[in-house]
């Protein structure tokens, strides 16, 4: 007589396999999408008697200011939760206002200065990459 495992126990060795490689799989791609998703923002575009990336002052002093809206579901912190900011691909980070923006809501994120002309703001987190064009006459 031959011995060796019947095929009810091997078929629920393989289903036991399988639920554990579909809960592994699932705790990857979930702590993942949330890392990707946890600080989404956007830079809106100008609407009529919105502002959201002006250039005040008089040259040489201008002062650059650029507002965020909050897409995620959880509140975030720019000078935290960034990990980009540049001004004409210089760094700027530290001039990230620390304030909390509430999910749907926004606020300004960055106050820096500028000379005259024309200069690209670029702000990044994990998911999202946001750049925008301003002008200091």
């Amino acid at each position: 007589m031959k011995k060796g495992i019947t095929p009810i126990i091997a078929i629920i060795i393989l289903l036991l396999i399988t639920m554990a490689l579909a809960a592994t799989a699932w705790a990857f791609l979930s702590s993942y999408l949330d890392t990707m998703i946890g600080t989404s923002f956007q830079i809106p575009l100008p609407e009529k008697n919105s502002v959201w990336c002006t250039c005040t002052g008089d040259p040489p002093s201008c002062e650059i200011s650029v507002y965020i809206s909050n897409m995620s579901p959880e509140p975030i912190n720019p000078s935290t939760d960034l990990d980009l900011c540049t001004l004409d691909g210089a760094d700027c980070s530290d001039d990230l206002v620390s304030t909390t923006i509430q999910p749907e809501s926004g606020k300004v994120a960055l106050i820096t200065s500028a000379d005259a002309g024309s200069h690209t703001v670029v702000l990044g987190a994990a998911s999202t990459v946001q750049s925008a064009d301003v002008t200091c006459a």
